[in-house]
């Protein structure tokens, strides 16, 4: 989590600079985020008493931007904007 935090903190200061960075940082950056990418997750909660059901409940749903898109593409395309270059290695090889 520690990592995740540093290295989402470290590309979001280099965007708000308009500063690129090396083409194997923007690589992690971007495996990561095609890797989290769910297509849809969700929970749902509901709170018991005595047995009986509450009137509390929770739901949570979410949706990825990048659900219907080529996963490959994403990266690709990721790589490019976080470093001005190409990957040196695709998604599929890694």
């Amino acid at each position: 989590m520690r990592g995740r935090l540093g290295l989402a903190l470290g590309s979001a200061l280099a965007l708000l600079g308009c500063a690129k960075v090396p083409v194997a940082q923007a690589e992690k950056i971007c495996l990561t985020r095609v890797q989290e990418a769910r297509p849809i997750s969700g929970s749902v909660g509901l709170g018991v008493r005595d047995g009986k059901p509450a009137t509390a409940y929770d739901v949570k749903l979410g949706i990825s931007t990048d659900t219907f898109r080529d996963p490959s593409e994403v990266y690709k395309n990721c790589v490019y904007q976080y470093s001005g270059q190409l990957p040196q290695t695709p998604l599929y090889d890694r």
